[in-house]
């Protein structure tokens, strides 16, 4: 059976990257879960961007060192909702495969699995119809892929069937989406990363192939006033903060927010933790969460205006 390298895996989120950044813009005029700010696409952008960039700064790409640059990247660049979560899924991901003397299919399969149950747990209240459904299925998939023996072609463009079908009935469970007639944006900016990695599977393993989409996921278009949905926000401003030297532990912390707003969701590494959450209250949150640590970035976006903007 054949093992996925490291610059093979290094290869496969640059092409991802690639496929999300072209078409972050659609992403965007989709987003309108949990709010309508139109900044999906970038989010998943800036976050695979410092993935990326992780990869690029590694000499010795080994296993582990591949696995530690995947994970620091997606920490350090993890921004908004739909970012934070995909950052999420690459801890996850990452920390599944860093002590492992070689990735096969059953590995690769087990990670994607890690990355779903770290993505859902960093959620304060998950919901399905979101990326959080379709990260779920396609590790589901490709559990029972690897399982039967299948080739990583065979594997991942399992997974990535598997994915299209999950983000089309999005709408089917989650009611915001299916008023605007959109699919969850997130859902699609995964499928798009799923399709990266199985465009480089199958030219490394099998020679060039064409990796087709499901034309119902493309070309739709928002039917919902997105402006007029942004007045009725409960909470206006997206805000963000990072600390560092906290000795707390992510879910103690994360307890102190969960009355502050909504969109909670805190995250932790080796001691540094970086908050995301609307609110009204963006400069008590900020200065509350400085209490547990050194306080490195903050970031606070009024989603009102940003969706003016966007739409």
């Amino acid at each position: 059976m054949a093992v996925l390298s490291p610059p093979m895996l290094k290869e496969m989120i640059k092409e991802s990257y690639n496929r999300i950044n072209k078409k972050k813009e659609y992403l965007n005029d989709l987003n309108v879960f949990p709010v309508p700010d139109g900044d999906t696409g970038l989010n998943m952008t800036i976050t695979m961007s410092k993935v990326v960039e992780e990869l690029e700064k590694a000499d010795d790409l080994s296993i582990k060192n591949a696995a530690k640059a995947i994970a620091k990247g997606a920490f350090v660049g993890a921004k908004g909702n739909s970012g934070v979560i995909l950052s999420q899924f690459f801890v996850g991901f990452a920390k599944s495969i860093e002590d492992k003397d070689s990735i096969t299919t059953e590995i690769f399969a087990n990670a994607l699995v890690s990355g779903s149950e770290r993505a859902y747990k960093a959620v304060t209240n998950p919901k399905e119809g979101t990326i959080l459904t379709v990260v779920k299925e396609t590790a589901d998939e490709a559990l029972l892929k690897a399982t039967e023996g299948l080739s990583w072609r065979e594997v991942v463009e399992a997974c990535y069937n598997r994915a299209q079908k999950a983000t089309a009935d999005t709408p089917n469970l989650l009611k915001d989406l299916k008023d605007a007639g959109v699919i969850d944006a997130g859902a699609l900016g995964f499928v798009y990363l799923i399709q990266g990695w199985l465009f480089v599977i199958a030219n490394s393993f099998d020679g060039p192939k064409v990796i087709s989409m499901n034309k119902n996921l493309e070309g739709l278009h928002n039917k919902v006033d997105t402006n007029q949905s942004v007045n009725d926000l409960l909470f206006q401003y997206c805000t963000e903060a990072l600390i560092y030297d906290c000795d707390d532990t992510e879910e103690n912390v994360k307890s102190n927010f969960d009355d502050k707003g909504d969109s909670l969701i805190v995250i932790s590494d080796e001691g540094s933790l970086k908050l995301h959450i609307h609110t009204n209250s963006p400069n008590d949150i900020i200065n509350q969460f400085a209490k547990f640590g050194k306080l490195k970035a903050a970031k606070i976006d009024d989603m009102k205006s940003q969706t003016l903007i966007a739409h």
